[in-house]
């Protein structure tokens, strides 16, 4: 479903057919309001940048709506950075420019850049993992992904134009929809999540080995 296929949806709900660059800004809010609900699985992507010695940060992007790991590789070894809020680091160390530069420890998000402390020393590799946004609908081509919150935005944006025409009760209305479309948006997010569960003791079906393998097994058949 892409952005024309929404406002024409949006324009039957509300008679609005004079209404449509206003349609297109309450679909965009409906997106950034979407966004919000949760970390949508889709949305999960990595990304590696190279650490430049001595400088404390590295730029990230603006695209990021939660950070899911950051870790830094070495060689065959790797080791995960504490994300903590600025606050957290100054009180701690009040004096960030004057920290010498080591293996990074901690980090905070600032501006679309992480800031490690301490900073790196050496050339390592930062591999980020992050839920980006739901990407706006640029133009009537752009396609929404992902396809399963497609409901939640058209009620959305709908509650929004009737809000904004001040058409108080179809808004409340479609408000309603919306939440019960988010829920079930986010119930299918669930369902249709990988569950890594172990199997019951029994249950599976035996394994042969060979006897002198079995530490459980002291003499010879």
């Amino acid at each position: 479903m892409n952005r024309a296929d929404i406002r024409n949806l949006v324009i039957d709900h509300t008679g609005a057919s004079h209404k449509a660059s206003l349609i297109n800004s309450m679909i965009t809010a409906a997106l950034k309001k979407v966004s919000a609900e949760m970390k949508w699985g889709d949305l999960l992507t990595e990304t590696s940048f190279t650490l430049i010695p001595n400088q404390e940060f590295i730029s990230i992007g603006t695209n990021i709506h939660r950070i899911s790991e950051v870790r830094i590789i070495d060689g065959l070894s790797s080791w995960e950075l504490e994300v903590r809020p600025k606050t957290w680091i100054l009180e701690r160390w009040p004096d960030l420019a004057s920290q010498f530069f080591s293996r990074p420890r901690f980090a905070y998000l600032e501006n679309s850049r992480i800031y490690m402390m301490p900073g790196p020393s050496t050339a390592w590799t930062l591999k980020f993992s992050y839920y980006k946004r739901i990407a706006d609908l640029t133009d009537d081509s752009t396609a929404l992904f992902p396809e399963h919150v497609d409901e939640a935005v058209i009620a959305y944006a709908t509650y929004r134009t009737f809000k904004s025409l001040q058409q108080h009760e179809d808004a409340i209305t479609w408000f309603a929809d919306y939440r019960e479309a988010i829920r079930d948006a986010k119930k299918m997010e669930h369902d249709s999540a990988i569950i890594h569960q172990g199997v019951p003791r029994g249950a599976g079906r035996p394994v042969q080995t060979n006897y002198y393998l079995d530490p459980f097994i002291r003499s010879v058949p």
